[in-house]
């Protein structure tokens, strides 16, 4: 019994998630967003084929990128010098109610902290707020949201 579960039932159904999702490839990018007065989180993976996972705490979705997002936010990130980039962008006066960032590209991760336009680079700023936009679109307008593909 153990056997067809795992051959019948099991598999396949990985394999549908995979051949629909492409949920087994890599990340292209991500970005982790937790604080405010609320002290939510907020999270967007997009990965190598344009789908993009949103994790709004309450509601999870998986749609995919427009192409023309997708390449803008690919020359977006091939442009920021990525592993040249410090660690961490912490501000000598944080906002205590502000938001903290991780954002995840090529296996480096970079954090930053409210106000970010105090301390990082105006590039990685403009690529957390393209991503942090993707994220807003989605969670304030969806029906009028024009990041993702109809369907």
């Amino acid at each position: 019994m153990k056997k067809y579960w795992i051959w019948k039932v099991i598999l396949p159904t990985l394999l549908c998630v995979e051949m629909t999702y492409g949920c087994f490839q890599e990340s292209l990018v991500e970005l982790r967003i937790i604080g405010g007065i609320a002290g939510f989180r907020r999270y967007l993976v997009i990965y190598q084929n344009g789908l993009a996972y949103v994790d709004l705490g309450k509601e999870k979705v998986w749609k995919y990128l427009k192409e023309n997002k997708l390449i803008e936010i690919r020359r977006a990130l091939e442009n920021l010098d990525f592993k040249h980039l410090k660690p961490e962008y912490i501000p000598s006066q944080p906002i205590y109610d502000g938001f903290a960032y991780n954002l995840t590209y090529h296996g480096f991760t970079v954090r930053l902290q409210d106000p970010i336009e105090d301390v990082a680079p105006k590039d990685l700023c403009d690529v957390v707020k393209m991503l942090q936009g993707i994220l807003e679109c989605f969670r304030v307008n969806k029906k009028n949201c024009n990041y993702f593909r109809r369907g």
